[in-house]
């Protein structure tokens, strides 16, 4: 699954970083979101370009989800919203992290009880893995969608500001989950590189 992927101590991690962070600090402040963005989507894409998809799909339900959550008036129509923006969010990670698991349960289960010598063979294995992140890109959402429900956190309007907060590559396999309030209004400051740091 980690065959060919960007590990962060490996020589390929470092120079890609150096090159992320220099580049970064010679673009202008309009253009950073969207080096940051590129460089997070290279990162996903390093192992298996596929991988994309879902993170993709993540960042535009929940960005649409948490528009139509800030300007919704009613309680219910605001908790639908909520609810199915959760689901497809939860149901991603647990298709992709748990679908091998609980069919290869079932089909065991099935094997001992069936006093059968002839065993079934497992046919709803997926011959994918998780793509890369995606329990750190879920929770993520699943916490910026609760901190705007609750009115705690205005919902990002800027898309490519958005996607450069939960894609973010340097946090995808560890977090820890940020918190929107602390990432997004550093996209909008001008932040002049410091040698000391």
């Amino acid at each position: 699954y980690y065959a060919g992927f960007m590990i962060f101590n490996s020589i390929t991690f470092i120079l890609f970083f150096v090159l992320v962070v220099l580049f970064f600090y010679c673009l202008p402040l309009k253009c950073r979101w969207l080096w940051m963005v590129a460089t997070s989507i290279f990162f996903y894409c390093y192992t298996k370009p596929i991988y994309i998809i879902v993170p993709v799909f993540i960042t535009i339900v929940t960005y649409f989800a948490a528009l139509q959550l800030q300007k919704t008036t009613t309680e219910k129509k605001a908790g639908l919203i909520f609810l199915m923006a959760i689901i497809t969010n939860i149901g991603l990670l647990i298709f992709f992290k748990y679908t091998n698991f609980f069919s290869n349960t079932l089909v065991d289960v099935f094997n001992i009880f069936s006093g059968s010598d002839k065993k079934i063979s497992n046919s709803f294995l997926l011959n994918i893995a998780a793509p890369l992140g995606i329990s750190y890109i879920t929770f993520q959402a699943i916490g910026y969608l609760v901190e705007v429900k609750k009115g705690h956190q205005q919902a990002e309007t800027h898309l490519g500001h958005f996607s450069a907060y939960l894609l973010f590559f340097p946090k995808i396999i560890a977090g820890p989950v940020e918190r929107a309030h602390n990432f997004l209004p550093q996209l909008k400051i001008l932040k002049p590189l410091q040698y000391d740091d």
